[in-house]
């Protein structure tokens, strides 16, 4: 009933209150700013679960969405520059001042990942504000606390290599602008013992193979190698998978030696392919190995002498060869 009162206590003392003061207290509430009244640890614990794109939006809306952008990218250790997309694109609009801008606002960054530009010059241009790969180059130097980022840019892996030999190259590195027939503008020189662990190249030149002790992953696919002995350098004694699909290279079996020599000091080697390959060595089965086939080995002892090979004829059909090889 309007007007009413009620008794409650509080400390031991009678209080009277009525249905009007309740209505006022209430008032009081709605209006209640609760967004000021948050603390900017738990903004940032908030903006974890959002976009990029729309965290650095917040930071237009007034001054304490600014602060909390700010502590949220000062304390962030990993960054995904694709938000996720494992396909994606980096956002057109970045340039070389705002990539930089962005980057010194991240003090701690150690994991730079989906860093995949769209569209990179290769040269500044006077008084054009684009994105170039000198731009990303600098931009990267200030990042002091950097250990890996993850790219797919084959411009990028080289100034990677060149500038920041210490850089761990995450993930994957499979280059997207490999084309067919081999564009031989698009070439690659790897660095020896170069921090990548997986490794998958299509539709590039490739000078040779050198000593890489990290590498786990490498795949080959339309590939043409340069150098009339690409293979003399090669050693990955972590290797677990390589395959090697239409490649072109030397003619010559005996020049692909060295690489099965290195392929069988790889201990943890367990899956092999070579599509059109000239193999050496003597097949005792009655019909001819042809390099057409897969070959895909599965177990490999006595490495001195003797290889046992398993030959998969696309996985289905497999018959067992034993192929000595001249090392």
């Amino acid at each position: 009933m309007k007007g009413k009162k009620k008794a409650r206590h509080r400390h031991g003392k009678k209080i009277e209150t009525t249905e009007n003061e309740k209505r006022q207290v209430n008032m009081v509430r709605q209006d209640e700013d609760y967004f000021q009244s948050m603390s900017l640890e738990v903004l940032c614990h908030i903006l974890g679960y959002l976009p990029l794109r729309y965290v650095l939006r917040l930071d237009c809306m007034n001054h304490k969405f600014r602060n909390a952008v700010s502590m949220f990218l000062r304390i962030q250790k990993e960054i995904d520059m694709s938000e996720r997309d494992m396909f994606g694109w980096m956002c057109d609009s970045l340039t070389d001042s705002t990539l930089t801008a962005f980057l010194s606002r991240c003090h701690d960054v150690e994991y730079l990942y989906g860093f995949h530009p769209g569209f990179m010059t290769m040269r500044r241009q006077r008084g054009v504000d684009m994105l170039t790969l000198p731009g990303i180059i600098d931009a990267l130097s200030g990042c002091k606390n950097l250990k890996g980022i993850e790219i797919s840019d084959i411009p990028l892996l080289h100034a990677m290599m060149d500038f920041f030999p210490q850089l761990e190259i995450l993930g994957t590195f499979k280059n997207r602008n490999g084309t067919f027939p081999i564009n031989f503008l698009s070439s690659l020189t790897l660095a020896e013992n170069a921090k990548i662990t997986s490794l998958h190249l299509n539709g590039i030149v490739l000078e040779n193979l050198p000593k890489m002790y990290n590498l786990r992953h490498l795949q080959l696919r339309w590939v043409h190698f340069h150098e009339s002995h690409p293979f003399n350098e090669f050693m990955a004694p972590k290797l677990q998978t390589f395959v090697m699909a239409h490649c072109s290279g030397p003619a010559s079996a005996i020049k692909y030696v060295p690489l099965i020599a290195s392929l069988a000091s790889s201990r943890y080697l367990s899956r092999l392919e070579l599509l059109r390959v000239p193999f050496l060595g003597e097949c005792t089965s009655s019909e001819p190995l042809s390099t057409e086939f897969i070959i895909s080995i599965e177990t490999l002892f006595d490495m001195y002498t003797v290889y046992y090979i398993f030959i998969g004829y696309m996985d289905h059909v497999r018959k067992s060869f034993s192929v000595s090889i001249l090392v």
